[in-house]
Order: C-alpha cells, then structure tokens, then sequence
C-alpha cells in the first residue's frame, strides 16, 4: 500500500496507511522545500546524485574508449564535475548563492541530458508511447 502524504508548505510529510511498528516514527518527512540552515539531508542527496553522475560519465568514456570510438568523440559532458561542483559552483543550497546553486542545477540538468542521450543511442532505449515500425 502507498502511503498517505499530507502536504503542508514546507513540513510535507507521508503517513502510512498500516500501523507503524513499534518503536518507529509513523510520521516519514519529506526533503522539501529546502532552507537555509535545515538543509543538509537535501545538500547530501545532491552530492551523491552528482557522484553518481559522474561515475555514469566515467563509464560511458571507457565504454566509448573500449569500442574504439576516437576521443575526440568519446563521451565527456559538456559541464566539467568535480566532487560537489559543477563547472566550479558548487550543488549544494546551504551558505551559496542562490544565483549559483541554480546555474549549477542548470548545468547538472544539461549533463544530464547527455548522459541520457548517450544512453538512448548506445543501448537502444525506446520511451515509453514510441512505436517501433516492422519492415518488410
């Protein structure tokens, strides 16, 4: 069963809908909207999220390296990530700009972008509602 969410501003929370077990919270908080000083549970996703993004990056260049693809063509994103920074602006929303953080999300989501496209043409994917056409 999917639980319940009560959505209330900036302290959303989930509910579920059986009894809690003993000794728990029945009460699940949601990770947003963040603010400034309560916000490291979000700043922590956000780095592993780019971490993740970057070992997916690694892994489509050696890939893209192993099949002999030239590396002028392998793959690279296009904004440079290093630890929690993308292109030097640093993920995080605590103590940053908020000029800042959103060009990094900007630059996050467009690395992103490549990365599924790189997916897309490598492994075939289709999205979902596309339809194949049979020759013949």
């Amino acid at each position: 069963m999917h639980p319940r969410e009560e959505p209330q501003r900036n302290t959303s929370s989930m509910h579920p809908l059986e009894e809690p077990q003993p000794n728990t919270s029945p009460i699940r908080p949601r990770f947003g909207p963040v603010n400034l000083f309560w916000s490291t549970h979000y700043d922590k996703a956000m780095k592993l999220f780019l971490i993740c993004l970057k070992e997916f990056g690694d892994y489509a260049s050696a890939k893209d390296t192993a099949r002999n693809v030239p590396p002028v063509m392998c793959f690279k994103f296009p904004k440079k990530i290093e630890n929690d920074k993308v292109e030097d602006l640093p993920i995080t929303q605590s103590f940053n700009k908020i000029e800042n953080w959103t060009k990094a999300l900007k630059y996050l989501l467009c690395d992103l972008k490549w990365a599924v496209n790189w997916f897309n043409a490598n492994f075939g994917f289709k999205s979902p509602g596309t339809t194949v056409m049979a020759s013949g």
